[in-house]
């Protein structure tokens, strides 16, 4: 998909009008809800590791909560895979949203603000062994387009990422290296440019 299309495709889903459909059909599909504070699901590889964040933990109650910020509510399908994400902000009882879509080449991400207007558009390609292979993604401050690469394992070793910026004008290239510990785990995902790196994410090792 050319960044052309991918911009009508955001424009197209830019009105209140559409929000309000994409969550009364999204949410006609959730059987399951589990609330967080702070973000929980990867939902696609090592996204919020990526940004230096950690894993959230559990609500039970989440209605005795003074606060609704940083409270992420995962709506679950009957195939158990997560179709809304619902996310807390500054203002009490106000959410940003993230309806996802599956299909079987592609995975499909539309995120909201409160205000219902369209903060980006993604759409996550899979390979044969339905893994991200590449993503593209346009939203209001510009595009990104990414490539996965994975070891001989199957395991994500890197993280390839071009910005552009709303003009079209791309800027410089990320990439994200995966460390693991010899089990497997996650160690530490490295950042870096052609001019710079450093370490964004370190797990703690139990």
């Amino acid at each position: 998909m050319t960044q052309e299309e991918l911009k009508k495709e955001y424009d197209k889903y830019d009105t209140p009008i559409m929000f309000d459909a994409l969550k009364e059909g999204v949410e006609s599909q959730i059987v399951q809800t589990e609330v967080y504070k702070g973000v929980y699901y990867e939902i696609f590889p090592y996204s919020f590791q990526r940004v230096g964040m950690r894993k959230g933990k559990p609500v039970k109650l989440s209605n005795r909560l003074k606060s609704t910020n940083n409270l992420y509510f995962y709506g679950f399908n009957e195939k158990k895979q997560i179709v809304e994400v619902r996310e807390g902000c500054e203002i009490e009882n106000q959410f940003d949203y993230q309806f996802l879509s599956y299909y079987d080449v592609y995975i499909k991400s539309l995120a909201y603000n409160d205000d219902k207007e369209l903060i980006n558009i993604s759409f996550y390609n899979l390979n044969q062994s339905h893994q991200i292979e590449s993503s593209q993604s346009v939203g209001c401050f510009g595009a990104e387009e990414e490539e996965y690469f994975y070891d001989d394992n199957g395991r994500l070793h890197k993280i390839k990422v071009r910005q552009f910026d709303s003009a079209g004008e791309e800027g410089a290239t990320l990439f994200y290296t995966i460390k693991y510990y010899p089990d497997g785990s996650l160690d530490s995902i490295i950042k870096s440019t052609s001019m710079y790196e450093e370490v964004v994410y370190t797990e703690k090792k139990k």
